[in-house]
């Protein structure tokens, strides 16, 4: 979902729409996440500004602060991408047509820590991992 745009004078990599397009609009998380503020506070300074730009109101006792997924997910991505983050992360957009094994051999060896953000049916978790749906908790009881 996240695509490379070379129009500007650095690429950049940014949202590039969701696989269900409704009239053109692409369709984005909506939710919103509530963001402890003894969490917020580990981020460096300037992260944690680029995290709560705009976000001008906390919850429950100004201990925490309520922002959409959207909002979280374009701004980390923005952050990742600059000049003092950049050198420390590479981040790529993967295009990969050939096998899964293929693909974990090399990500594996050019990487020592992979991030993969890619949902419940996630990739990174069954071919890097190698766990299965049946590892995974999808159900609970009340106590």
């Amino acid at each position: 979902r996240y695509v490379q745009d070379d129009s500007g004078p650095s690429p950049k990599i940014q949202y590039g729409g969701s696989r269900r397009v409704e009239a053109g609009v692409s369709n984005r998380r909506g939710q919103v996440v509530t963001l402890q503020k003894d969490c917020v506070d580990f981020l460096s300074r300037r992260t944690r500004d680029e995290l709560l730009r705009n976000v001008k109101e906390s919850v429950w006792s100004r201990e925490s602060y309520n922002i959409p997924i959207r909002e979280v997910e374009d701004r980390l991505l923005e952050r990742a991408q600059m000049n003092d983050v950049s050198g420390v992360l590479s981040l790529e957009v993967s295009n990969h047509t050939g096998s899964d094994e293929a693909l974990s051999t090399s990500l594996l060896g050019r990487f020592n820590i992979i991030i993969g953000a890619d949902g419940s049916k996630s990739w990174v978790r069954r071919h890097l991992l190698e766990i299965g749906e049946e590892r995974m908790v999808s159900g609970g009881c009340d106590l």
